[in-house]
């Protein structure tokens, strides 16, 4: 969703990635969030004041139109509902979320 996301709000097609299908151990995993992370970390970067509001084309809807700003937010704020999925599964397996772990060692 990174690479989908991030590449619109850049004005670029999707990446075709193969992280989906394949080896799940740990270490691609890690490497594909890591890649994925990446990538969005140059779009947010390259974000201006300026190009905020420039209008990108939506491959969700077809022939809809947004803001980069506006899918650079919506891709924050579904990195943010899989994070609260993660919390929940990591409590119910008895292990503490780090935003909370952060928040007890008192770091931000």
């Amino acid at each position: 969703a990174n690479f989908y996301f991030c590449a619109q709000a850049n004005g670029e097609q999707p990446q075709q990635t193969n992280y989906e299908g394949g080896d799940t151990s740990k270490a691609i995993v890690l490497k594909a969030l890591n890649d994925a992370l990446a990538y969005c970390d140059t779009i947010y970067v390259a974000t201006t004041d300026a190009n905020f509001t420039q209008p990108v084309k939506m491959l969700v809807a077809p022939g809809g139109q947004t803001m980069r700003g506006l899918l650079l937010d919506f891709n924050t704020t579904h990195n943010n509902e899989h994070y609260g999925n993660v919390v929940v599964y990591l409590r119910l397996k008895g292990l503490v979320p780090p935003s909370t772990a952060n928040r007890q060692a008192g770091r931000p």
